[in-house]
């Protein structure tokens, strides 16, 4: 095995998860030799439109990653001066853009969080450099290659467009394109801005029916706490099931409205989605537990209703936290998992 590691870090709504990864040329040779996982903590009121309060949450922020970078160094691991880095948001020229990232708040809009998390982290690790990228792509990426180690996935993926929907604290999305190379290896190509959280149903956007955010506003109740008392709340599991099965869909169909004071998808862009007939699934709220076999039950139930019957659904073969790690890791440079 190399000694050459990766840093990967995912910044979710509830926690943050940081892992080092070693180099390894296939997903499912890759492995998180250390992990540590903080919080997500801006204030007491939650995410932030204080400028002050952001600058502290990335000093916090580099902190946690010095540790995880030493204690690396003191295993004698040699540690890449680039950081894969997953954040929430849609990333133009570098920084998130406005209504993108609402789980990180106002102060985070148009600004460059790469450049700011580099600022904190060089004061100790004078040459490192982030690379972010959005936080379900990192998912998406590691998906498609950790799934494809099944023959019979690989197969299906080649040539195909695949979807990535990550129900947690928020609504994450990504659509990529799967190739073959002419080593074997695939690559995962990304296209259309992938956002999928404000795409209305109902008149609702989707990630008020499909997250955490659907259980707090109607239940007052975390996603853990319901999967707990699954009988008494089934009912809600079984609506946001139905709900996943409106927006894929919408997807499928490739016609889809979103909030006027939002970023729209242009026409090619939501037409080169429809039909898209693989999804990958991620996320605490989809893929855990009972609670997960009930959200896809349902979202296969109102997809045969509705006579859309071609739907693949997976989910990632990994906790999400650590596919976000090693998703993340992976834009340092670790496989050719994206363009």
């Amino acid at each position: 095995m190399s000694n050459n590691i990766y840093i990967g870090v995912d910044l979710g709504g509830t926690k943050i998860a940081i892992g080092a990864v070693n180099e390894a040329p296939q997903a499912e040779q890759k492995k998180i030799l250390l992990k540590h996982t903080i919080p997500t903590v801006f204030s007491k009121e939650g995410p932030t439109s204080d400028p002050a309060i952001r600058e502290a949450f990335l000093e916090n922020l580099a902190e946690e990653i010095s540790k995880v970078i030493t204690e690396a160094q003191n295993l004698k691991y040699h540690v890449h001066q680039t950081i894969g880095f997953g954040s929430p948001g849609l990333f133009q020229d570098g920084k998130i853009a406005p209504e993108t990232a609402g789980q990180l708040g106002p102060a985070f809009f148009n600004y460059n969080i790469g450049e700011g998390l580099e600022h904190y982290l060089r004061t100790k690790h004078p040459h490192i450099k982030v690379n972010v990228k959005n936080d379900a792509l990192a998912q998406l990426a590691f998906g498609v290659h950790a799934l494809a180690q099944d023959p019979k996935l690989k197969k299906l993926f080649l040539s195909n467009n695949v979807g990535f929907i990550g129900p947690g604290t928020g609504l994450g999305g990504g659509f990529a394109h799967v190739k073959k190379l002419k080593d074997g290896n695939i690559q995962t190509e990304f296209f259309t801005d992938g956002h999928i959280f404000d795409i209305l149903l109902d008149g609702k956007m989707a990630e008020e029916l499909i997250s955490g955010r659907f259980l707090r506003n109607n239940l007052g109740l975390s996603g853990k706490e319901v999967a707990n008392n699954l009988e008494k709340y089934q009912a809600y599991i079984i609506e946001m099931g139905h709900n996943l099965g409106k927006l894929i869909a919408k997807i499928y169909s490739g016609k889809f409205e979103k909030p006027a004071n939002h970023i729209q998808w242009s026409d090619k862009d939501q037409e080169s989605v429809a039909g898209t007939q693989i999804f990958i699934l991620g996320g605490s709220i989809a893929t855990k537990g009972d609670m997960g076999k009930i959200i896809r039950s349902s979202a296969k139930e109102y997809l045969e209703k509705h006579n859309i019957k071609n739907i693949k659904l997976l989910t990632l073969p990994s906790d999400s936290a650590d596919a976000a790690i090693l998703g993340a890791a992976s834009f340092a440079g670790l496989t050719r998992l994206t363009n």
